[in-house]
C-alpha cells in the first residue's frame, strides 16, 4: 500500500482500475435494484479523485524533468 501511495503513476493506474470496477459493480447494482443514487454519488467522486491523482503525477514528472534540465545546464560550461 505504501508503494502505491508514494509512486504517483502507480496511484493513477490503481485508481483507474478501481474506477472501472466500481463503475461496473455500481452499474450492476443500480440495474438490479433500480436505485441510481448510489452510483450517481460514487461516479463524480471517483472522477474527481482520478483527476487529482493524474495532476499529481504530471506535476511530479514535470518537476523531475525541470530538475534534470537545471542540473544539465549547471554542468555545461558557457
Amino acid at each position: 500500500m505504501r508503494e502505491v501511495l508514494n509512486d504517483s503513476h502507480m496511484l493513477v493506474r490503481t485508481m483507474i482500475l478501481t474506477l472501472f470496477f466500481g463503475c461496473t459493480i455500481g452499474s450492476l447494482i443500480a440495474l438490479a435494484t433500480g436505485a441510481l443514487w448510489g452510483f450517481l454519488l460514487l461516479f463524480p467522486a471517483s472522477i474527481t479523485l482520478l483527476v487529482w491523482a493524474a495532476k499529481r503525477a504530471h506535476r511530479e514528472t514535470r518537476q523531475v524533468t525541470d530538475g534534470a534540465r537545471a542540473a544539465r545546464q549547471r554542468q555545461t560550461p558557457e
